[in-house]
């Protein structure tokens, strides 16, 4: 496949989010070759099932990334590419599959069809991926499964479970009986409903057990790993994923082959849950202070501003750093520099509501976003005015505090600078607020620091 055009119908440069999914050195040469390319991202990932997990890591319909997922040689058996391009288009429509291929010969053999195509690992660079989305490149529909009647679930199941689901707001219906010959790849093709739980922060054991009881009957259970023994007329299957033990599958119906294949299939999608939580957790988290990153602060905003406009609630935005901060760093070491930024999160955190984010978005700027979804808990609470007293008892939480690695003068040294705005008021978007917001930020620094300003021009009242 040679390269195609690499811009989009606006004529700008596009994004590249490339998902790598297998191992081996094929896929080391490609992902270097790829960080050569300022536009696009590079991710990697273990097997098909990681690949899912990062596709929804950070939110598939991110404004202006395409996403292409490359397999390398071995990432994923042949017979299980139709479920895998399924699920891959129920996640993100846009996305697109290809696979690697070494001197014209192909791993996948009849299953490449399924995918949007295959690319010479020598030419796999950011313009040839960038080409899979040209307008006048037709796209590859995902065909049908050669090997779906095989594995027990056909695409006419597939087909009536999705409209199943779609008229009961998001169940998981029956795909069809499950016998003691169904495979784990059989059932890893119907999991639409595990899926959007996965992606959505939904309950992914109780979308598993559904799934099962519209199987093999409503007596199948679960039971924890701490919890009693079962029945002793049940079957009982251990769900163990790499040594890790989640709990049991139990069923008096159920024969034992069937069972344990539930129970291996059941303990990838928990496996993958955790790991989809760290991921995520990793992604939108500061892992010095264990505040919310820049990420998370550039999609919590926006939304958050959005919901307020929708309601019509206030929302106030706070940007603040730490006064002088390079002095600590010089005169103490930056372990006591990080010793002030994890505890000033800290006595944040402290301060302010549960349902308010505290961001770290540079190395001591910080930025905290006051927003109630349901509406003030106190009906005479008015923005800016109440998030005046919060900022002021935190202002004062940090002048006190006495911080360990900076000895006695601790005490009464620390100070903060910041600038507030308030939705609607200071700005209509995320744009304009946080510019008003750091505008009177500046001025609190020009105006001998120590201060939070508020207001139309910084004139409400300086906390100082």
């Amino acid at each position: 496949m040679s390269g195609a055009e690499s811009k989009d119908g606006g004529g700008a440069m596009q994004d590249l989010r490339v998902i790598l999914v297998g191992s081996g050195l094929a896929r080391a040469v490609t992902a270097q070759r790829l960080r050569r390319d300022a536009r696009t991202r590079v991710v990697k990932a273990q097997n098909s099932h990681e690949a899912l997990g990062e596709l929804g890591l950070p939110p598939a319909n991110e404004a202006g990334v395409r996403t292409v997922i490359v397999l390398s040689k071995g990432a994923i058996e042949p017979e299980t590419v139709g479920g895998f391009v399924r699920s891959v288009r129920r996640v993100d429509s846009g996305a697109r599959i290809v696979a690697m291929t070494e001197n014209g010969v192909s791993w996948l053999n009849g299953a490449t069809k399924l995918l949007d195509g295959t690319i010479e690992v020598a030419d796999l660079g950011a313009e040839t991926l960038r080409g899979l989305f040209s307008a006048d490149r037709p796209r590859l529909a995902a065909q049908d499964d050669p090997g779906a009647s095989t594995l027990g679930v056909s695409d006419d199941v597939m087909a009536g479970r999705d409209r199943a689901c779609e008229g009961a707001g998001g169940g998981d219906p029956a795909t069809g009986p499950l016998t003691a010959g169904t495979t784990e790849q059989a059932l890893l093709q119907a999991d639409t409903g595990v899926v959007r739980a996965l992606l959505t922060g939904g309950d992914v054991q109780a979308a598993c057990l559904r799934r099962l009881h519209a199987s093999l009957g409503p007596d199948i259970r679960w039971i924890g790993p701490d919890a009693a023994e079962g029945e002793h007329d049940e079957h009982k299957a251990a769900v163990v994923h790499r040594g890790r033990a989640f709990g049991f599958l139990a069923s008096r119906s159920t024969d034992p082959a069937t069972l344990s294949a539930c129970a291996a299939w059941m303990a990838q999608w928990l496996a993958l849950r955790e790991q989809h939580v760290q991921l995520r957790r990793a992604a939108f988290t500061d892992p010095l202070t264990g505040a919310w990153n820049r990420r998370y602060f550039d999609r919590f905003l926006p939304a958050a501003i959005e919901d307020a406009r929708r309601h019509r609630h206030d929302l106030t935005l706070l940007l603040f750093d730490i006064d002088d901060f390079k002095h600590f760093n010089d005169h103490y070491g930056h372990s006591a520099g990080d010793e002030v930024l994890v505890e000033t999160v800290r006595l944040m955190k402290t301060t302010v509501r549960p349902c308010d984010r505290v961001c770290r978005i540079g190395g001591d700027e910080f930025a905290v976003v006051f927003y109630e979804p349901e509406g003030p808990r106190d009906p005479g609470s008015k923005h800016p005015t109440s998030i005046y007293s919060i900022a002021e008892r935190f202002q004062e939480k940090v002048r006190r505090h006495q911080f360990p690695k900076l000895g006695a003068e601790a005490a009464g040294s620390l100070a903060i600078s910041g600038g507030m705005a308030t939705f609607p008021w200071d700005g209509a978007d995320a744009e304009a607020l946080i510019e008003h917001a750091d505008r009177l930020l500046g001025e609190s620094k020009r105006m001998g620091k120590n201060a939070i300003r508020f207001g139309p021009a910084g004139s409400g009242p300086v906390i100082d």
